[in-house]
């Protein structure tokens, strides 16, 4: 029996160091699994800074386009809202101008109609 006592006491010395070595391993293992954990976590995080700087300038953009594009769509409105006034005009004046020219002709008409009346009498 003392003899199985020295052969688990020899077994438990040579079991132990190797044991503190699998502890050591795991421990290693752990720390390097983090680390790179840590690593893909710093290098993802990196990235989404990028593409969030990239979304920003890109909202940017958008907004000043936007607003350009407004500006350009109520400089077009009031370019028409001019041409349409001037339009307007332009039809009034006609109808007066021929109106006018109506009225011209028929005084014209009246006129030689009592030239004709006078040349007739005389």
């Amino acid at each position: 029996m003392i003899g199985t006592m020295l052969a688990n006491s020899d077994s438990i010395e040579k079991i132990n160091p190797i044991y503190e070595r699998i502890l050591q391993d795991k421990d290693a293992i752990y720390k390097a699994v983090i680390s790179e954990i840590k690593l893909a976590n710093k290098e993802r995080i990196e990235d989404l800074k990028i593409e969030l700087d990239y979304l920003r300038k890109e909202i940017s953009t958008i907004q000043n386009k936007y607003e350009k594009s407004m500006l350009e769509l109520s400089k077009a409105r009031i370019d028409v809202m001019r041409s349409t006034d001037k339009a307007n005009r332009f039809d009034q004046l006609s109808r007066l101008l021929s109106k006018l020219i109506d009225k011209m002709g028929s005084e014209n008409q009246n006129d030689k109609e009592n030239q004709n009346d006078l040349t007739d009498y005389f």
